[in-house]
């Protein structure tokens, strides 16, 4: 069989799970997460992802697109995809953002925005919206 490797953008939860069996990683019968402690903050309240704010991205090239540090955060913060986001730039409605140089791309159907540098499409900023 073909192993798989895991990245940091796994697309597709199956492609995660097919990993995971592959390494033989099963939580042991009745495990339990640890609960957060009460001062760990709350981000993406749709998706109830719990986030460390102080971690820094890197800005980087995913798909042949360059994504912003800040854009990689609310990503990850957001449980967003970069398939999401490059149907939302490819196939949503665009329209100019308020700040100048800058596009605004909407799906509409997963109400996903992502904001682009309008010479370079580099994805700066994502954020949920209709």
């Amino acid at each position: 069989s073909v192993k798989k490797t895991l990245t940091p953008f796994t697309t597709s939860l199956e492609e995660a799970s097919d990993i995971a069996e592959q390494a033989h990683l099963r939580p042991s019968p009745g495990y339990r997460p640890p609960e957060p402690h009460s001062s760990t903050p709350v981000f993406g309240k749709d998706f109830g992802i719990k986030m460390n704010t102080h971690r820094q991205f890197n800005p980087a090239i995913i798909y042949g697109r360059e994504y912003s540090g800040h854009a990689l955060q609310r990503m990850t913060e957001r449980g967003l995809t970069p398939m999401t986001i490059e149907n939302a730039i490819k196939n949503g409605i665009t329209r100019a953002n308020k700040v100048s140089g800058r596009l605004e791309h909407l799906d509409s159907v997963n109400r996903v925005i992502a904001i682009t540098c309008e010479k370079t499409g580099r994805v700066i900023t994502l954020r949920f919206g209709s």
